[in-house]
Parts: structure tokens; C-alpha cells; sequence
């Protein structure tokens, strides 16, 4: 398969049923799992980030800025960028 077995093993016992491991019910969980653990920002929360790079912050400082505030949901740096690549490209 070209994975390791370490790889599989987990695959196997984290989506495993209880009728053994089906592929199709294995990929719902996954997602299941993926959309619940998907933090949000807030209208707010983009906003000031907005802010702080109208002040020629970058998205590496931004993010540590926001650690030090102890906000609840810090986007990554790289999930900063790719607002700011999706705002240039809607105009």
C-alpha cells in the first residue's frame, strides 16, 4: 500500500466499527472528526487581525500577538496568509 504499518494499524483502530473496518463509514467519521475540530474565527476575530495588518504587522506576529492576549482561537500564520490570498483574489 506504501504506507507503514504503524500508519494502517491506527487507520484501522481509529475507524473501526462495530462490524470491523468498512471504508465508506470510516471516511464519515474522519470528516466528522474533521468538522467538529475545526476551530472559528470570528467576525471580530478577522477583523482585528485586519487591523493589525493595516499596521504592517506580519501574519508571524500577528499570531504571536494574539497568544500573548490569550485569545481562545489563534489562526495559524499560514491560515493568516491564506485569508489574505483569498481577500487580493475576491478584489
Amino acid at each position: 500500500m506504501g504506507f507503514h504499518k504503524s500508519t494502517i494499524g491506527r487507520e484501522i483502530c481509529c475507524n473501526q466499527g462495530e462490524r470491523g473496518y468498512r471504508p465508506l463509514q470510516a471516511q464519515r467519521r474522519s470528516r466528522s472528526r474533521k468538522a467538529n475540530n475545526r476551530k472559528k474565527i470570528t467576525a471580530f476575530g478577522w477583523a482585528y487581525i485586519e487591523v493589525l495588518l493595516s499596521k504592517k504587522r506580519s501574519p508571524e506576529q500577528i499570531t504571536g500577538r494574539l497568544r500573548l492576549l490569550e485569545w481562545q482561537y489563534v489562526p495559524s500564520h499560514d491560515r493568516i496568509y491564506q485569508h489574505i490570498y483569498a481577500d487580493k483574489k475576491a478584489g
